[in-house]
């Protein structure tokens, strides 16, 4: 299993990194809670489990990386040149539990949602701060 890491360029640095959270997969712990009788419910923390473990987004000095899924991996890699706007979208849960949707925009209509991610407006900040420092 690589990891967002073993992607960087020689010199690239990691400026913030996002992960899932915790409080985003309660539902999915909850089921399985109600269904660990029946054995499903292994199954269900079993899958919110990797989804939680494989889905994050990394902002570098030149571009954003953003990998998701776990059975089928989808991986985004924009340079910071070609991002138009990175928006945070977060529901009454995601506000009270710190965690919502990020979609990085690109030139070409292209974007990009990760959900779940733990503190999403810190991921905006960081790329505003640095895109303002002049890239």
């Amino acid at each position: 299993m690589a990891t967002i890491d073993s992607y960087l360029a020689p010199g690239e640095k990691v400026l913030h990194r996002a992960r899932s959270s915790k409080a985003f997969f309660l539902s999915d712990m909850l089921i399985g809670a109600l269904l660990l009788p029946f054995l499903v419910g292994i199954f269900v923390w079993l899958f919110a489990f990797l989804r939680y473990s494989r889905s994050e987004l990394v902002l570098t000095n030149r571009r954003v990386i953003a990998r998701t899924g776990f059975a089928s991996r989808h991986t985004v890699d924009l340079g910071l040149e070609h991002i138009e706007s990175i928006q945070v979208g977060q529901g009454l849960m995601g506000q009270l539990f710190q965690y919502g949707t990020v979609t990085v925009y690109g030139a070409g209509k292209s974007q990009t949602p990760v959900e779940g991610l733990a503190l999403p407006a810190q991921i905006r900040e960081a790329f505003m701060k640095h895109r303002e420092a002049g890239l």
